[in-house]
C-alpha cells in the first residue's frame, strides 16, 4: 500500500528494503541509453555554386558538440543534397550541401527537423 492506502497492481510492488538497489539499477539503465531531442528550426541556406560543396552554419539552441545529428530537409531540391551535418560548436549546426548541377542553387528558407542523439 502507498501513502494513500492504494495497493499497486500485482507484480509492481517494490520492497522498501530493495528500493535503493532498484533505484540505482534504474538510474544505471537510464545512463546507458542515448538521449534524443528533436529541434525544429528555420534554415535559409545561401547559394551553392555549380558543381561544388558549401558548408554553412546555423544557430540551433540546445545542441552540444557531442551530439550525433540527423537533419531532415522538408523538401527535395533537384541537384542539391545534404552530404553531412554535425554540431560544430555549442548551439551551432554545420551542414555541407552538394550541388551536382551546372548552375547555382539557392534552396530557400524552410523549417528543418534535426534529431540530436547524445550518448
Amino acid at each position: 500500500m502507498n501513502e494513500k492506502g492504494i495497493a499497486p497492481p500485482k507484480g509492481l510492488e517494490i520492497d522498501p528494503i530493495k528500493a535503493p538497489f532498484f533505484l540505482k539499477w534504474l538510474n544505471n539503465l537510464y545512463a546507458v541509453f542515448p538521449k534524443t531531442q528533436t529541434f525544429s528550426t528555420t534554415i535559409d541556406p545561401t547559394l551553392v555554386s555549380a558543381n561544388s560543396e558549401s558548408t554553412q552554419t546555423f544557430t540551433v539552441a540546445g545542441l552540444s558538440t557531442s551530439d550525433i545529428l540527423t537533419v531532415n530537409k522538408p523538401s527535395r531540391t533537384t541537384g542539391l543534397d545534404i552530404v553531412q551535418a554535425w554540431a560544430s560548436a555549442v548551439d551551432t549546426v554545420s551542414i555541407t550541401y552538394q550541388n551536382t548541377t551546372g548552375s547555382g542553387i539557392n534552396a530557400g528558407s524552410e523549417t528543418y527537423l534535426i534529431l540530436a542523439t547524445r550518448l
